[in-house]
């Protein structure tokens, strides 16, 4: 969806996230979701998940996948994991999805960079400044946009 007046587009969930070795993840502006696939044979008890405000912790039998203090701050009442199967495929899929919402909107090179320090990060300053209107006054959104265009270049 381009714009052809100034240049934007719309960006997917997907270019705003990733795939390693052990999970893909994926963000929107309030939203971040991690799927893990996992052996068939997987059950609840085999996954061991700690959601917490600022720190993530996730193992399926007893391997860590992902264990860290997160980017940014999360609601971990409304955040949740799920154990998903998909009994179409012979052997049946299985996944464990992570569902984070964000405390702090982000837009543009304020998206999230990883889901916990220490994985691999995607280059948000390719998804330019935050396009949001500022109140005059609203120093929490000015500061947001200052500090996204101040950060040098990588």
């Amino acid at each position: 969806d381009q714009d052809e007046t100034c240049g934007y587009r719309d960006v997917a969930p997907e270019e705003l996230g990733a795939t390693t070795s052990r999970y893909t993840w994926k963000q929107t502006n309030w939203e971040l979701w991690c799927t893990v696939p996992v052996p068939p044979e997987t059950s609840r008890e085999d996954v061991r998940c700690s959601i917490e405000r600022a720190h993530l912790s996730l193992y399926v039998f007893g391997e860590r996948i992902l264990d860290g203090k997160l980017t940014d701050k999360i609601d971990e009442v409304a955040s949740s994991w799920q154990l998903d199967a998909d009994d179409t495929d012979y052997p049946p899929r299985k996944e464990v999805t992570l569902s984070l919402y964000k405390m702090q909107e982000t837009q543009g090179c304020t998206h999230w960079p990883c889901i916990v320090e220490g994985e691999p990060k995607i280059n948000v300053r390719r998804f330019g400044p935050p396009l949001k209107l500022v109140q005059r006054g609203d120093l929490e959104s000015l500061k947001h946009v200052s500090d996204c265009a101040l950060q040098p270049e990588p």
